[in-house]
């Protein structure tokens, strides 16, 4: 185990080292999975880089993405599962190869716009928990595709203080991190990330900002993860934010309401959660955040009625333009062992270190600790320490 750690340790660093000396990156913005997303308190300090773009009057389409690859070194011999994404103990994962084309809307003016995003893992080995039924279904690999989101975007100057309008396949508006490496300060998933709320929706999405401080998200979708397909029910979104975009003082819930009970036909998931929010700027240099999410669903074969719920906290400091540290202290309760496959209270600690010397490399480094007694999910065992680091080439 200590050989692991040392390898995770000379293949984080080595990277700092060698480019110290690099450009100074581009003045840090928030960057969100979503144009409309009303911003994620954990979102990281990082600018995509783009690539290429085609320039037609005004409207620019760019062309951009990135490459992830991560180690994580672990105590576990097959699986770090219920960990979810880094699942593979002691090996090099390829987690994503992410291809965007985005034609963003033009905010800046009286009249309505219409643009387009399109977001693909081209190959990845986090397809495995981001797929949606009816859609590339039929891969059966540890690195395959997925079409992550597509959706005409929309916007309406006038409706309230600006109107943004989402239609196609979008990632789901709850939770705090997100689908793409780059939005989070840490390399692994929360298990709330992983197994409370649904990864993406199909459907059309509407955010509406009503004040500097407020804003309300309304939502219609296919369910949860299923595309045009047997099994899709209607489904309700929506969220509200109270606050203002910079997060120095901000909550916002969102809620996800379906049927709420098992597709036996189709041997579906129709899961019903609402989720809360709370981010607070301490200083210039550092911000808590806090995650709350419950959520339930009905007649599931074997096991009546499930129920989960879990609580993060997160403390980000900024070290300097170019190094951030991160922890995350989490309990998630999987009372019927239905969302995450084992049964208990799942408590993890997380801390780490995101560096990025310029514009096109970004580098990470954490170490783990994993709790649940009930169950003993990992290999048999009650608890788990991971070490993991990985490397982003933005192109």
């Amino acid at each position: 185990m200590i050989t692991r750690l040392l390898t995770v340790l000379f293949l984080s660093v080595g990277p700092w080292f060698s480019l110290a000396g690099a450009a100074p990156s581009a003045s840090p913005k928030e960057v969100t999975t979503e144009s409309i997303q009303i911003v994620s308190p954990t979102t990281s300090s990082i600018p995509t880089v783009e690539q290429s773009a085609v320039v037609s009057g005004r409207r620019r389409t760019a062309v951009s993405g990135w490459t992830q690859v991560s180690y994580t070194a672990s105590g576990a011999r097959q699986s770090n599962r219920p960990i979810a994404f880094n699942d593979h103990p002691n090996e090099l994962l390829l987690q994503q190869n992410w291809l965007r084309i985005d034609c963003p809307t033009q905010k800046d003016r009286d009249r309505p716009d219409v643009g387009f995003r399109s977001d693909w893992i081209l190959p990845g080995s986090d397809y495995r928990y981001v797929q949606a039924r009816g859609l590339f279904n039929d891969q059966e690999c540890d690195t395959g595709v997925d079409p992550i989101s597509f959706h005409l975007d929309l916007f309406f100057p006038k409706i309230g203080q600006g109107t943004q309008i989402l239609i196609g396949r979008f990632p789901s508006i709850q939770g705090t991190e997100t689908i793409d490496a780059p939005g989070n300060r840490l390399c692994t998933h929360s298990y709330i990330a992983s197994y409370g709320a649904s990864y993406t929706h199909t459907g059309i999405l509407a955010n509406t900002t009503l004040s500097k401080e407020t804003a309300i998200q309304l939502g219609l979708a296919t369910g949860s993860d299923i595309f045009l397909c047997p099994g899709t029910r209607a489904t309700f979104m929506g969220s509200l934010r109270i606050g203002p975009e910079d997060l120095k003082n901000t909550g916002l819930i969102s809620l996800l309401l379906g049927p709420g009970q098992y597709d036996l036909e189709h041997e579906k998931t129709n899961i019903n959660v609402v989720d809360a929010l709370y981010a607070r700027q301490i200083s210039r240099r550092l911000s808590l955040n806090f995650e709350a999410i419950y959520g339930y669903q009905d007649d599931v074969p074997d096991l009546k009625d499930t129920h989960w719920s879990g609580f993060a906290a997160y403390a980000n400091y900024q070290l300097s333009e170019k190094l951030s540290c991160c922890t995350r202290i989490e309990a998630f309760d999987d009372q019927s062992g239905y969302m995450s496959g084992s049964i208990g209270v799942h408590q993890e600690v997380t801390t780490g270190l995101c560096y990025r010397p310029g514009k096109r490399l970004q580098t990470r480094i954490e170490v783990r600790y994993d709790r649940c007694p009930e169950s003993a999910p990992y290999e048999g065992r009650s608890e788990l320490l991971t070490a993991t680091t990985d490397v982003l080439f933005f192109w």
